[in-house]
């Protein structure tokens, strides 16, 4: 290995690693502990705040928005439910990773 493939080796593995989370993230999603579309699932992070982190005043723009607040409304929620769910998809992903490692 020549100087310039040693100084790069890092960031090769750090990329390597990363797409490897990555792929296991996807498969996580899709068992039913993480999975957003699960009612479960879906009321848990409901449970644990995620709504806390859409600011108030988006929240009640969409509420008081007649022709298409309801979907609106229905699109934030859900977008607050999939990054509370990616996020420990993200965790687990890390964990089973480091895991295979030993």
């Amino acid at each position: 290995m020549d100087y310039d493939q040693w100084l790069q080796q890092p960031y090769v593995d750090a990329a390597a690693r990363s797409a490897e989370i990555q792929k296991i993230v996807e498969e996580v999603l899709q068992e039913d502990e993480f999975n957003p579309l699960k009612n479960e699932v879906f009321c848990m992070a409901l449970s644990e705040g995620v709504i806390d982190d859409v600011p108030d005043n988006v929240l009640t723009q969409a509420l008081n928005d007649p022709e298409v607040g309801h979907n609106k409304l229905g699109t934030l929620i859900y977008e607050a439910v999939y990054r509370w769910c990616y996020k420990c998809a993200e965790n687990e992903a890390a964990q089973r990773y480091n895991s295979r490692l030993g």
